[in-house]
């Protein structure tokens, strides 16, 4: 494993975390911004403007992981760890994640602090997502699923995000 990559591996949920989700294909890996921009489906026409965000932030490397429902249903999770050469570069990027698109909403997440909850729902479906940073590291676990699929309770979805919270180092 590249050098670069070592700081961000184990940093995901692992199968059984997120209750009746586990971890499904390869992890996509960010080495640096140039390739993470890639590797995270930015459209082409975003690329140079994430990535020179990125790069201001302090970005080193980055790890994505798609997690499959275990009952089959089409829903699906994504658990993310970035991670940045100091602590206010992660917590600079929790606050742009954050952001919210137009008819988003928020929530609080007892126990993680400083942890963002957001989510909301389209004309193609609904999520809802955590994000947090603990030392240099900014995390976002998610779940979403199309219109007419149920996801699981926003608490399991804090349950996951706190696990992931207690068991990572800063």
């Amino acid at each position: 494993m590249p050098s670069a990559l070592q700081g961000v591996a184990g940093r995901l949920l692992r199968g059984g975390e997120l209750a009746g989700y586990n971890p499904q294909g390869s992890r996509v890996l960010g080495e640096n911004v140039n390739s993470w921009v890639v590797a995270d489906q930015y459209p082409p026409f975003q690329r140079a403007k994430v990535a020179a965000a990125l790069r201001r932030l302090g970005f080193v490397a980055a790890v994505r992981e798609h997690l499959a429902p275990t009952s089959g249903n089409p829903s699906e999770a994504i658990s993310v760890a970035q991670q940045f050469r100091t602590p206010s570069g992660a917590r600079a990027q929790l606050a742009n994640e954050a952001r919210l698109p137009g008819g988003a909403t928020t929530f609080s997440v007892a126990g993680i602090p400083g942890a963002r909850g957001f989510g909301g729902s389209s004309p193609e479906g609904s999520g809802q997502n955590v994000a947090f940073t603990k030392g240099a590291y900014f995390y976002l676990v998610g779940m979403g699923a199309p219109n007419g699929v149920s996801l699981p309770s926003r608490a399991t979805l804090e349950a996951a995000a706190t696990h992931l919270y207690r068991r990572v180092q800063p």
